[in-house]
């Protein structure tokens, strides 16, 4: 390990991944600058003098987790520049700091994804029979040895990722049952899970170079696709009934239509440019896919602990009925299980102005300053008995009684 990433790795807190002063250790700042300017690539760099970050300020109850949330103009998030680096610049909701612009964003967004609760109905059950058809196709059995196997954590994996290539994308995975895809399920996976890190958990500076350059790589791969599919679908100006139904027809017998179709023609109706409908498509792409994967992987591993072989005898035979009932109590042992293990146990926010941050329960104010960054810990929260969120008594989890709740947990960063 060279010199300039032991300091990275043991002083993360003063270098930054691009830090000149711990790349280039051996080299005074003036003589690094000019090399840089020379090779053309000193806008990679930062030439900053290190100094110590503040030491993050943890955020344990909902309160003040709420007051820092929803204040976009005093409170940004960190992971804006990665966003905008793997965006050509552009970015999406997830990182609009201006209250109209989040909006307004966020609204076509969902309203394109979702017009309807038919449309709802149709991504579940999308996600019902993806996961029992891959479930057949990666199901295997040994020579000499009773029974049928399947690794449930990699179908769950992969059912994630083919309704977010699919259905939000565009793009055709390539599987067990249709080998002519355009990318494997499983390097479509790993290219999620990088853009993921890169964004959201990009939190170590000795990472930092090679996970953004991964990450860039297979981000203008997956843009190049999204901005295919979209001009694909754009109408020419001087289009009649008679070429679009040409068109229609042709894609029809061709199979050129996808799932992502619908969403994407909604999108293009807003008239904003491609570029930024594609960095739109693919920031809805980072934050609802590996992570919703995860957070359902960590739910299967809470209920297979077996101390808690009572609650996973109950929801087997919860998910043999359809009636309504049982299919809130089961989303009631989902969130209950999110919210004692739960996939992103927190959110990082950095403050932009003076504030005063209220806590509940009688607790003092926490004062913060520009630049200090603010822990909010949704695991701690949700573990608070003074929290007024706690559910109506229902079913006995280990010691903890739960009902169907409706409120939605912070599993991912669509906020």
């Amino acid at each position: 390990m060279t010199f300039g990433l032991v300091l990275l790795r043991t002083l993360p807190r003063h270098y930054t991944y691009n830090s000149t002063y711990g790349l280039f250790p051996f080299f005074t700042p003036e003589t690094t600058k000019q090399n840089l300017t020379k090779l053309k690539i000193a806008d990679q760099y930062d030439f900053k003098r290190p100094s110590e970050a503040p030491i993050p300020k943890p955020l344990n109850n909902f309160t003040a987790i709420k007051h820092v949330s929803n204040d976009v103009t005093k409170y940004k998030v960190p992971y804006g520049p990665d966003m905008r680096y793997l965006t050509y610049d552009r970015g999406m909701f997830l990182i609009f700091d201006e209250q109209p612009l989040h909006d307004n964003d966020r609204q076509l967004a969902f309203h394109a994804l979702y017009p309807s609760n038919d449309v709802v109905k149709g991504h579940a059950d999308y996600y019902s029979k993806k996961v029992r058809e891959l479930i057949g196709c990666k199901s295997y059995k040994f020579d000499n040895i009773k029974g049928t196997y399947v690794d449930i954590l990699d179908v769950i994996n992969k059912s994630a990722v083919h309704w977010a290539s699919e259905n939000l994308c565009g793009i055709t995975m390539k599987y067990e049952k249709n080998p002519n895809g355009e990318i494997s399920d499983e390097e479509m996976y790993q290219k999620l899970a990088v853009l993921f890190s890169c964004v959201f958990r990009n939190t170590e500076p000795y990472l930092g170079w090679s996970l953004r350059r991964n990450a860039k790589a297979a981000s203008d791969e997956i843009n190049g696709k999204i901005k295919a599919n979209l001009e694909r679908l754009q109408t020419p100006p001087i289009a009649g009934p008679i070429f679009l139904g040409l068109k229609a027809k042709v894609e029809s017998v061709t199979g050129q239509t996808r799932p992502s179709d619908t969403f994407h023609k909604a999108l293009l109706a807003s008239k904003k440019p491609i570029i930024d409908l594609v960095a739109l498509v693919l920031g809805l792409c980072v934050g609802s896919s590996v992570n919703f994967a995860q957070a359902v992987c960590q739910m299967v591993n809470f209920y297979m602990d077996g101390a808690r072989k009572k609650e996973r005898d109950h929801i087997i035979e919860l998910a043999s009925k359809s009636d309504a009932e049982s299919t809130q109590l089961l989303v009631g042992y989902y969130r209950e299980a999110a919210r004692l293990d739960p996939q992103f146990p927190a959110l990082v926010r950095i403050a932009v102005t003076p504030d005063e941050v209220p806590q509940s329960g009688g607790k003092p104010a926490i004062s913060v300053k520009p630049g200090d960054r603010l822990f909010c810990s949704y695991r701690n929260a949700h573990l608070d008995p003074n929290s007024s969120r706690t559910p109506r008594p229902s079913i006995l989890v280990g010691q903890r009684r739960i009902t169907p709740s409706r409120r939605q947990e912070p599993m991912a960063a669509l906020a």
